[in-house]
């Protein structure tokens, strides 16, 4: 005997796929470009040791170095849903 779902929800999209690309680019430039002012000079240095370029409180993240970064996340994320849908098939 099926099991009885008494409605659905269906997700949809916040926003088409263009819109959520130009959102994107247009961070990544802001990052890029204006940066993010930093006042911990500590954590500062963390992020100039790992490669981010700095000038006075700011520091400027790459659009290369969000690239891998969202890859990395997107990724981990892949592998976590898949291990769930495995779980939920026994």
């Amino acid at each position: 005997m099926e099991a009885f779902i008494p409605f659905s929800l269906t997700r949809r999209p916040l926003m088409e796929s263009d819109q959520a690309e130009r959102i994107y680019h247009q961070a990544c430039r802001v990052l890029a470009e204006v940066g993010l002012e930093i006042h911990e000079p500590e954590f500062q240095e963390t992020l100039q040791k790992a490669g981010l370029r700095g000038a006075g409180k700011r520091i400027f993240i790459d659009q290369q170095v969000i690239d891998e970064h969202v890859a990395a996340l997107r990724q981990r994320l892949w592998a976590a849903q898949t291990q769930v849908k495995s779980h939920d098939d026994r």
